[in-house]
């Protein structure tokens, strides 16, 4: 009976080939709305709980001196500016490790929540005593430490790598343009940079950004959230009600050409129920015409998106089922008060 009641819709189909079609059109035109902006929508809400370490990108536009240290040279005293009082970031500084034998992490930020001091050096704990002829520090307690400001990697060094926070003291080591940074190390400043939200309202992000507007480097943001703000707001405003509309449009049209079915079909129908076909009968033989058309429909979308599996096939997967759900429902209760349930007699 199953196979029968295949067959006998996939023969609907085919007798319905233009309805079919039109049916494919509309709930496509819908499903590429909606699923876009869905996608669009989740990446924008979850992009702000990702724990994104790199806020900045650093794009090289002219390249420096054989010696690397240009960027050291042009952007120090800008940088002063900026992290001195503001932001946090780190990286690391070849110089000081070759004089003091031991890798180090240069870190600006307010860092220790019982000082003001903003600049930091990060350590192998068993080093720290061979650092005293280099610069005046203090060590700085875990308790002492504001892990809020600290970016991922620095805390899983802290946590793992036995190291310690040395609080700079010396004049020499507390701006940046006192040090001597390669140019791959000023792009690690650059990339690890960030901004509390009370300095972004303040500016301080744009002020960042504005050191490199030359021809040198080029610094893009990553995490622009008032952009994603205003995109989210544009889709719960226009493109919600957008596709509320359409989808009452595509459930009243298929409404009509399911009715339109049922007219032209009217005497297959008297057919199959006087040969012993129940209620369920011809709900599964329709159902085929509404599974094809909803699996057709995710097959073109899914061959738009380059048969990728993301969150976008995620999407349109559910909005098939939902899609089948509906129409579903809707093609019962058209059944229901149709003049076929007479002859049924269940």
């Amino acid at each position: 009976m199953i196979k029968d009641n295949i067959k006998l819709g996939l023969m609907d189909v085919f007798r319905n080939k233009v309805v079919f079609c039109l049916m494919v059109l509309l709930i496509f035109s819908l499903g590429t709305i909606v699923e876009s902006a869905t996608d669009a929508y989740l990446r924008n809400t979850f992009a702000e709980f990702q724990l994104s370490e790199q806020a900045y990108s650093a794009v090289v536009l002219e390249t420096t001196d054989d010696k690397g240290y240009d960027y050291s040279n042009t952007y120090g005293k800008k940088l002063d500016d900026i992290f001195l009082k503001n932001g946090h970031t780190y990286t690391t500084n070849s110089s000081l490790c070759r004089n003091c034998d031991t890798g180090i992490f240069v870190l600006y930020g307010k860092l220790n929540k019982n000082t003001s001091s903003r600049v930091f050096w990060l350590v192998d704990n068993k080093n720290v005593t061979d650092l005293k002829n280099e610069a005046e520090f203090e060590v700085v307690t875990h308790d002492a430490m504001d892990y809020d400001m600290m970016n991922q990697e620095i805390k899983s060094y802290i946590d793992y790598d036995k190291r310690v926070l040395l609080e700079i003291k010396s004049d020499k080591y507390k701006n940046v343009s006192g040090y001597k940074f390669q140019d791959g190390e000023v792009l690690g400043l650059i990339e690890n940079a960030k901004f509390s939200e009370d300095e972004i309202n303040k500016g301080i992000d744009r002020q960042f950004e504005k050191i490199f507007d030359d021809n040198k480097l080029m610094v893009i943001n990553n995490t622009n959230k008032k952009h994603d703000d205003d995109e989210n707001t544009f889709i719960l405003k226009y493109i919600v009600p957008y596709c509320l509309i359409t989808m009452g449009i595509t459930i009243l049209s298929f409404v009509i050409f399911f009715k339109y079915m049922l007219k032209s079909l009217q005497k297959e129908y008297k057919i199959h129920i006087l040969s012993g076909a129940r209620t369920k009968d011809i709900m599964a033989r329709n159902s085929v015409f509404v599974v094809l058309v909803n699996v057709a429909t995710f097959c073109l979308i899914f061959v738009l998106n380059g048969f990728a599996i993301n969150i976008f096939s995620v999407v349109a997967f559910i909005y098939m089922i939902l899609c089948i759900l509906i129409l579903e429902i809707v093609m019962y209760l058209i059944l229901k008060r149709s003049d076929l349930i007479d002859l049924i007699g269940d």
